[in-house]
């Protein structure tokens, strides 16, 4: 499955990483993180954040966003 960051105007994308050169410190690395699935209050916020649908099923919400 291809990684796709969530946040809006956002185009980082897991095969985009391969592409890239190694990187040589751990600033440049591109990782990803789950939104909190088991945080319902956090995950309110991180919906908000990301402009999302707040009403959304669990099931749809699998989104990762970049660092």
């Amino acid at each position: 499955m291809v990684r796709v960051c969530a946040f809006p105007g956002c185009f980082n994308r897991e095969k985009a990483i391969r592409l890239r050169p190694v990187a040589s410190s751990q600033e440049e690395s591109l990782t990803f993180h789950t939104l909190p699935l088991h945080d319902p209050e956090r995950l309110k916020l991180w919906l908000l954040a990301l402009k999302r649908d707040i009403n959304s099923p669990i099931e749809n919400i699998r989104a990762k966003r970049c660092d």
